[in-house]
């Protein structure tokens, strides 16, 4: 039965034209001349407890699960007052998910909210007196956000000039595993610092948020594992080719005084038919010999360029040319992860600014950030060496 539509409502909203914001009070006046009123306070005389268990406060419709009612004391018999503080429980799923309906009505300021009451079914409406509500507290949300925003700038550019970003060193590739890393766990701590900073209260953070962040650690380290073993592969086999060429050339240095011999020996005294037919032999393997040394020094040179340019590609301050390139250049995996991140991120940020509260993604979009990733690794095993 609906108590409140029926003629003057017996909820009236004290102090209506002043702001309130979460963690303030909405105190309540309810007439005992109406049937809804004089049922809670008959039932505030013969059993408080449960009557003011029993009471709900609804805000635009949402009945915001969590909130007890507090009967003041000192009310004269014509009237009951009740209080209700505005308070968000991150660990209460059932008031977090009221508070996250409820700002998802609401703009950013200046909302002129519909209060009721209910009791037992019975609903009692406040008539003419809409609650004027804002969730933050502007000027403390303003600052929150500008300087989560800066910091957020601020860190990721150093962590990029500092080289901690890089695969390997201070000459090697930035890395995309290890921004994406950086990405997330910027975002997920100056969000809960922000939300603190704004509410007074410890932020719950999600299971979905650490599986986030699992996800992106994860691809970082195995994308820092498979780079590694291919420069180290393509780095053993330049050494192992190093080291053969030097051996050979030292052959070959060999060679070149024998001949410089012969070549004495046939300006000053001629040579014999055998020693003729020895020095064109020799003559025939000295060339084959610089044609090898030619082949390979051309080898080396080549794996050499590969396994620096596998540490290096893109030049020392091209960062996002690098977590977006491989070798052959900009790669669709590699860029589809970033447009994942991002996509992402936006939607973390947007719900922290709207419902100051850490999000909770759903598991497909879980799944399709680990897919992207998979994907990426899966392509980066493939990937040629710079």
């Amino acid at each position: 039965m609906l108590l409140g539509r029926l003629g003057a409502s017996p909820v009236e909203l004290l102090d209506p034209g002043r702001e309130l914001h979460l963690g303030d009070t909405i105190q309540l006046e309810l007439s005992t001349n109406n049937a809804f009123g004089k049922h809670v306070h008959d039932g505030l005389v013969s059993n408080r407890a449960t009557t003011i268990s029993g009471l709900q406060l609804h805000l635009q419709g949402v009945p915001m699960v969590g909130l007890t009612a507090e009967d003041s004391a000192g009310t004269n018999e014509a009237a009951v007052l009740l209080r209700f503080t505005l308070t968000r429980n991150s660990q209460n799923p059932e008031n977090r998910k009221a508070w996250d309906q409820l700002l998802d009505r609401l703009g950013y300021a200046n909302n002129h909210v519909q209060v009721a009451l209910s009791s037992g079914g019975d609903l009692a409406q406040v008539a003419d007196a809409p609650l004027l509500f804002t969730a933050a507290r502007p000027a403390i949300a303003i600052a929150a956000g500008i300087s989560a925003f800066a910091v957020f700038l601020l860190l990721m550019w150093w962590a990029v000039a500092s080289g901690m970003l890089r695969d390997a060193g201070a000459d090697s590739a930035y890395s995309l595993g290890k921004t994406q890393m950086a990405f997330w766990g910027l975002v997920v701590a100056l969000s809960f610092l922000a939300v603190f900073a704004v509410t007074q209260e410890m932020e719950r953070i999600p299971g979905q948020t650490l599986i986030l962040m699992g996800i992106s650690g994860v691809t970082g380290l195995s994308a820092a594992i498979i780079g590694g073993s291919k420069s180290g592969g393509a780095s053993n086999e330049a050494a192992a080719l190093q080291e053969a060429l030097g051996k050979l050339k030292s052959a070959q240095a060999k060679l070149v005084e024998q001949k410089k011999a012969l070549q004495a020996l046939k300006i000053t005294a001629g040579l014999t038919p055998a020693q003729a037919e020895e020095f064109a032999k020799l003559t025939s393997d000295v060339d084959s010999g610089q044609e090898v040394i030619d082949a390979k020094d051309a080898a080396l040179a080549k794996l050499k360029a590969a396994v620096g340019a596998a540490q290096s590609y893109g030049g020392r301050n091209a960062w996002l040319k690098d977590i977006v390139s491989d070798a052959n250049g900009i790669s669709f995996q590699r860029f589809q992860v970033c447009l994942w991140t991002l996509i992402l991120g936006t939607v973390f940020i947007y719900r922290v600014a709207t419902r100051i509260t850490m999000p909770e993604f759903e598991a497909t979009l879980l799944t399709l950030m680990g897919l992207s990733n998979g994907l990426y690794l899966g392509f980066k095993t493939q990937e040629p060496s710079g």
